[in-house]
């Protein structure tokens, strides 16, 4: 079963990140607008937080570059030591996934459960990379560019409505 998101080697990196990204982001959005239903609209305000009038570049810096490196490098990190503990990548994926998750718990109790099939995808996809023999650091800026668009793009698009 190819499930969630198995890897065809003859498919080009590019492809595969734009087959990722969109997996990724649908989840989210997905779980947002089903967080919003049971948390009186709280759900979707979750990429809005920290996003205030002020130093857009700065802003951008610190939420599409900074954020996404340290948060990339709490995703893989786990993820490769988990990789090394279970035979199956979806449980490495899933348990390399986890510190990531609760650390955004931190932000808002109910986040995680947000963003947590988002980074269980990110995990479970670097994974695939260097099962395919992808080197690390293709691997690993992969997932940081997933990242760093993925945070950047509610900043931008209320850059672009403000």
């Amino acid at each position: 079963m190819n499930f969630p998101i198995k890897r065809d080697t003859s498919q080009t990196l590019y492809r595969y990140f734009a087959f990722v990204f969109i997996v990724a982001v649908t989840s989210t959005i997905i779980l947002a607008l089903l967080a919003s239903l049971f948390l009186n609209g709280q759900g979707l305000s979750v990429y809005w937080i920290g996003i205030a009038p002020g130093n857009v570049l700065l802003q951008f810096f610190l939420t599409g570059i900074i954020t996404p490196l340290i948060e990339s490098a709490i995703l893989i990190y786990p993820t490769v030591v988990a990789s090394s503990a279970f035979k199956s990548k979806y449980a490495a994926a899933l348990v390399g996934a986890l510190p990531i998750i609760a650390l955004h718990a931190f932000v808002q109790a109910y986040k995680p459960l947000v963003i947590a099939w988002s980074f269980y995808i990110q995990a479970l996809a670097y994974l695939e990379l260097r099962q395919s023999e992808v080197s690390f650091k293709k691997s690993f800026w992969f997932v940081f560019l997933i990242h760093a668009i993925f945070n950047s793009s509610p900043l931008l698009l209320a850059y672009v409505l403000a």
